[in-house]
Order: structure tokens, then sequence, then C-alpha cells
């Protein structure tokens, strides 16, 4: 029988993810991990690393994609482990924690084709506080190695092999752009980059290393121009207009109203 490749790739999009600078939100290059299974095969996706760190809990949750998987509890202090799987993806999920050097896996089994493709994992100190999630969030790209039957006589059920080759490039293109588009909804989200961005500037703020502007943190991908205009329609809609000479008076005084540095 021939073995070819057939990579299904459910890509994603994590995290919340972004790395930011003190000064500015700057996007970071992510890299995958590669794994290679068989059909009903064992797959390992890597975790945030445990070394170094004095935690008596974690929690760990595994995305496929932007849908979770599934997540685990792993309770050093009292010696308790808990997996639950929140999709029919994770059906035989499970955790692995290397003792010696602190690695933590998620592991999957019984793979199929409809599982491949782009997992995250997470990683949540919950005791001692404080509850931050780990910014370290490795992600694995799964591929499900497909068995093709092969006839003593051809009878149509091998395919040239310049068909395989391109269509594994389609894929593999196809599923690279999916990525992009994939993470720049779930990075434009207000959850996963004005909180952590907010968070930050605050923390540098307190420190004396930096002052916040008090322009809104909504704004998609912070981006200045966008958080301007914010600033100056909240303005102008709380005054009283009266015509469209008096709106647009109000929307000169309001123009010079907003800060023009940055502190």
């Amino acid at each position: 029988m021939n073995v070819y490749w057939i990579p299904t790739i459910l890509l994603s999009l994590s995290s919340a993810a972004n790395m930011i600078s003190s000064n500015n939100c700057k996007d970071k290059l992510r890299t995958f991990n590669v794994v290679r299974v068989t059909v009903n095969g064992t797959a390992s996706v890597s975790c945030p690393n445990l070394t170094g760190k004095d935690q008596e809990e974690m929690r760990f949750h595994l995305y496929l994609g932007l849908v979770e998987v599934g997540n685990h509890t792993h309770d050093n202090g009292h010696n308790h482990n808990f997996t639950e799987t929140v999709s029919p993806v994770g059906k035989g999920l499970g955790l692995r924690v290397n003792e010696q050097d602190h690695t933590v896996s998620f592991v999957l089994s019984g793979m199929t084709t409809e599982r491949a493709g782009v997992y995250t994992c997470e990683g949540y100190p919950m005791y001692p506080p404080p509850i931050e999630k780990v910014p370290d969030e490795p992600q694995t790209l799964v591929l499900v190695e497909a068995l093709q039957c092969q006839a003593r006589k051809p009878v149509g059920c091998v395919g040239s092999a310049w068909t395989w080759v391109l269509g594994f490039w389609v894929t593999i293109i196809y599923g690279l752009a999916v990525t992009v588009i994939a993470f720049a909804i779930r990075d434009n989200d207000p959850k996963h980059t004005s909180r952590l961005c907010k968070g930050y500037l605050t923390k540098k703020e307190s420190d004396g290393v930096l002052h916040q502007m008090t322009w809104p943190s909504q704004s998609p991908g912070l981006k200045p121009i966008e958080m301007v205009w914010d600033e100056l329609d909240r303005r102008v809609k709380e005054k009283q207009r009266t015509s469209t000479q008096h709106m647009w008076e109000l929307l000169q005084d309001c123009w010079k109203s907003i800060p023009h540095e940055a502190g």
C-alpha cells in the first residue's frame, strides 16, 4: 500500500496572542510544532512549561482553531487531576506531565483526519493567586496520515502522483491564508486585545514608566487614528447640537480639546 500525507488543516486562531511592548502593541511571530500521526494514532500537543513556577494548581485549555476542545485541572497540592471534554474532538483527551523537566502536553488518542489542524494550549495558574494566563501559548500543527488503497490492476483507486502533490500544496496555501484571517479576527476581539493591552499599560503607568492618554481602548487593533475618531464622536454626542452650522462649530471645538501629546 502507498502512503500519502493528507494534511487537513483546521485553523485558528490563537489567542490572544500578541506580545505588547512598553509603548506599542506589536504582533508576535508565531511558530508551530509539527506532529505527524497515523489514523487512530496518538498525538501530543505541547502546553506552557511549568518549570520555575511555584503553583499548586493550574488549568490548561486546548483549542482546535477557535473552538475549545477540552480543559484539564492539575492540582499538585492535593494530587488531584480532572479532565473535561468540551467538544467531540476532545474524545480520548488526557494530560501528561513530565516530572523531570516539568513539561506539560495534552494527549489525543484515536486521531482521524477530521481532528487534524492547528491546536493551541493555554495555561492559567489557579492557586495561589493571582489568576493570570501564561503569556506562552504553544501551537502544534497535527497532520494525520491517511492510507490509500492500491489494487493489483489499476482500477482508478490511485491517482497520479502530481495530483497528490498539487492537492497538498493547494491545501497548505489555503490553510495559511485562513490562518491569517482567523488570527486577525480573533486578535481584534476586544476581550483579547483591549483588556490585555490596558492591563499592561496600567501596570507600566503605576511603575512610572509611561503615562496613558484618556482615549478608549476598544478600537480594533488599537489604531491611534481610530481612537481619535472615536473620542471625537463621543465628545460631539455629549453636546446638544441644534443645527448643521452648530454641529460644525462643535466638531471644531471638540477637535481642539483633544490632547495632542502622548505624555
